[in-house]
């Protein structure tokens, strides 16, 4: 049974030991940088609108994937899918996979979040609270993903190939658009400091 609490105490975990093994790449004008400056306020407001909606503890679960990719899934000539790589399969709240197929293909657009909520909704009703909390779950997909690319990019014990490391790039970058745009729409601004003025210094 995947529980959501767990899920957030393993993305804080990884990203305090990404952010540990990416410091010299997070001091630079980097990929690394763009991706702790979306993922600590997006990690901060998703800890409470989660505990908010309970952890979707009371929410029906059903049979979730739990790890899911575009290549995991085939479609066939009849436009029937199937799915590989079952090894994690579990019960979970829907959203769960749906945040993950959001997550890993493709940008954030409301018009594209609406179309996979309608797809599935055809084959199944998703509550309201699943639909709030969807962008929390697909930034906290995106922080871990986004977090293990940039890290193993820059592995310098096991290096990759060029063009091995431009392709992790690439993920990686699309990993970045995602979050700024999550970061930019749901993270509330925070407040401008008040500044009291006082008299002017002769």
């Amino acid at each position: 049974h995947h529980k959501l609490k767990d899920e957030l105490s393993v993305v804080r975990r990884s990203l305090d030991l990404d952010e540990r093994r990416l410091a010299g790449e997070i001091r630079k004008e980097s990929r690394a940088k763009r991706w702790l400056g979306a993922a600590r306020p997006l990690l901060t407001n998703a800890e409470p609108a989660l505990e908010q909606a309970g952890y979707l503890r009371d929410e029906l679960p059903v049979v979730a994937h739990l790890d899911l990719w575009g290549s995991h899934i085939v479609s066939g000539p009849d436009g029937s899918n199937a799915f590989l790589d079952c090894a994690t399969i579990g019960a979970a709240p829907a959203i769960v996979d749906i945040a993950q197929l959001i997550a890993r293909g493709g940008g954030w657009s409301e018009d594209r979040v609406e179309r996979v909520l309608q797809g599935y909704a055809t084959e199944a009703p998703i509550p309201p609270l699943q639909r709030r909390i969807l962008p929390w779950l697909t930034a906290l997909d995106a922080i871990h993903s986004c977090g293990q690319l940039l890290v193993r990019a820059h592995d310098e014990r096991n290096p990759l190939s060029d063009k091995d490391r431009r392709t992790v790039f690439v993920a990686a970058d699309l990993q970045l658009q995602l979050l700024a745009t999550l970061a930019s729409k749901f993270v509330p601004v925070p407040p401008r400091a008040y500044r009291r003025q006082g008299p002017r210094p002769n």
